[in-house]
């Protein structure tokens, strides 16, 4: 296969009216927090934020569109974000992505393995799986005792927003390993980690993560059909 047909693949085919007009949303979302950044003097030339917004936006949408070129986009917001939560003092946000750095390469290899073409659009993309009853009940048992336990952690330390930190960081392990392993309920995770993280940078006045945020919990939405799709489709065939 070569370059141009890879990228193609990768970037534009399968790709519906909405999916391109979702994409746009979420970039217009960003340039109004910029707007309103600069206009009300609080964006502070951060250049960071812009950086980490954007290519958030992007990693976002393919990865709801079960694209693996999301690594990509996520790496670089990976970095910039740590960066960002290490100045306002959000250790467990700070030590998540230290987390999802890491997994992210075991994660390509992974989608790579499990990268598969839609027989009628030629799109190729992940095939989503779905969670059985025992699933279940482990994530949901994780998310409330970890969240309790990280909450008293992070009250022992200078941490500023303690419980919003909890309850935006432990749903952040069980949903990167139920995306790298293709599950649609990493979904229901990425709604409690974004509207929460929404809230702790309202209180921030950090306009463009909050914009990014606000986006990523819509985004939800959208990611959740379009995996179920993925679950529900059968004609599927293995790329070589």
């Amino acid at each position: 296969m070569n370059l141009k047909l890879i990228l193609k693949n990768e970037f534009i085919s399968g790709r519906t009216t909405f999916d391109w007009f979702w994409l746009f949303i979420g970039c217009s979302i960003q340039f109004l927090a910029c707007i309103y950044g600069y206009i009300t003097n609080s964006l502070n030339n951060d250049i960071i934020s812009i950086v980490c917004a954007f290519s958030g936006i992007f990693g976002m949408v393919f990865v709801a569109q079960g694209k693996i070129s999301t690594y990509i986009f996520f790496n670089i917001q990976t970095i910039t974000y740590m960066i960002i939560v290490y100045k306002n003092k959000l250790w467990g946000e700070f030590f998540e992505n230290i987390f999802y750095f890491f997994t992210q390469f075991p994660g390509i290899y992974i989608w790579y393995k499990n990268y598969k073409q839609r027989k009628e659009t030629k799109s190729i993309e992940i095939s989503a799986k779905k969670l059985n009853k025992i699933g279940w009940i482990i994530t949901s048992f994780y998310l409330i005792i970890g969240t309790f336990i990280l909450t008293i952690i992070l009250n022992k330390t200078n941490d500023s927003l303690p419980f919003i930190d909890a309850v935006s960081t432990i749903p952040a392990f069980s949903a990167q390993m139920l995306l790298i392993f293709g599950y649609k309920e990493q979904w229901i995770h990425w709604l409690i980690i974004n509207f929460t993280s929404a809230i702790m940078f309202l209180i921030l006045k950090n306009w463009m993560m909050f914009a990014m945020f606000v986006f990523w919990t819509l985004n939800c939405i959208y990611g959740w059909f379009k995996w179920n799709d993925s679950v529900n489709y059968k004609k599927w065939e293995t790329i070589k």
